[in-house]
């Protein structure tokens, strides 16, 4: 079965683009399996700067939830954003 991956970026639960999201994994047809990913669940800490992680074989210092976002990525087929855009 193939991978949806769906991220949201809404700090509300079952806010509007949640419900979008699923109505689109939904239309997809039966072969495709939704995993939603709230952006902020996770801890995602900002970049210091340091270029640690443009070194051969190393990667960012900080440990937050980077790498599981990333491996979340990679394994998903496909991927579906959901964010809140403010003026």
């Amino acid at each position: 079965m193939k991978k949806i991956l769906a991220l949201v970026a809404s700090q509300r639960k079952l806010a509007n683009g949640e419900i979008i999201i699923k109505e689109v994994a939904a239309s997809v047809g039966d072969e495709y399996e939704l995993e939603l990913l709230r952006l902020t669940d996770l801890e995602l800490d900002p970049c210091r700067g340091c270029y640690v992680c443009l070194m051969p074989g190393k990667k960012c210092p900080i440990d937050d939830g980077l790498y599981y976002l990333l491996e979340r990525i990679k394994a998903a087929d496909g991927i579906i954003i959901a964010a809140l855009i403010m003026y």
